[in-house]
């Protein structure tokens, strides 16, 4: 297996799938990536060589991402700021895993509430 910012990425996969996983990397940064490589978009993992992946750590390095844990820290600040300020409602349904901007919850956000229950 290969570890690139603490993810473990899979070799039979495809280049694209494998940079998704990265946390803060989607479908656009990471076509992005394959082309300022010069690589296709199906390359698989098995086939790049050191070189490639040397390339792509300094690639997104360069490219001022917010990755990983980074962006986790950041996320979860946000949640703090907005939860010590207004929006105090907002916060509560959220952690209760509640639709938070006035949706109908009699019929609706059941698969919501299921996968919250799944979460504790």
């Amino acid at each position: 297996m290969i570890f690139l910012f603490d993810t473990e990425l899979q070799k039979t996969k495809n280049l694209v799938f494998n940079l998704k996983q990265v946390y803060g990397i989607g479908t656009f940064h990471s076509q992005i990536i394959c082309k300022k490589l010069g690589v296709s978009i199906n390359f698989k993992l098995n086939d790049l060589s050191k070189k490639h992946l040397e390339l792509i750590v300094l690639l997104i390095k360069k490219s001022d991402f917010t990755i990983g844990n980074e962006l986790k820290k950041l996320h979860f600040s946000l949640f703090k700021a907005q939860s010590s300020v207004s929006g105090r409602l907002k916060i509560i349904r959220k952690l209760k895993g509640l639709p938070v901007r006035g949706q109908r919850t009699h019929t609706n956000a059941k698969t919501s509430k299921k996968i919250r229950l799944k979460k504790l």
